[in-house]
């Protein structure tokens, strides 16, 4: 649900998911790019683990365009979710 945080169960799942499709890429020989909101600390540590060249690129924005680009983006996709989950 849209502006619904997800449980620690399901972060942690889905940060096992993430792990293994980076994993099988690296082995592959790409170069990754991931994105993910809901990343922490402890998450950026054990990445940093299983991938020791690793960078982590902190995204800061205002919150006037980070509201501005959540109507923007909801407006062109009513599936995405609103600026009601911009923290205040």
């Amino acid at each position: 649900v849209a502006g619904v945080s997800i449980s620690d169960d399901e972060r942690e799942v889905f940060f096992q998911r993430l792990i293994n499709e980076v994993r099988t890429a690296v082995r592959a020989g790409a170069d990754v790019v991931l994105s993910w909101s809901a990343l922490r600390q402890e998450h950026r540590e054990r990445f940093r683990l299983e991938f020791p060249a690793t960078y982590f690129v902190f995204l800061e924005v205002d919150e006037a365009t980070a509201t501005a680009r959540s109507v923007a983006r909801k407006a062109a996709d009513p599936s995405q979710p609103g600026p009601g989950i911009i923290p205040g």
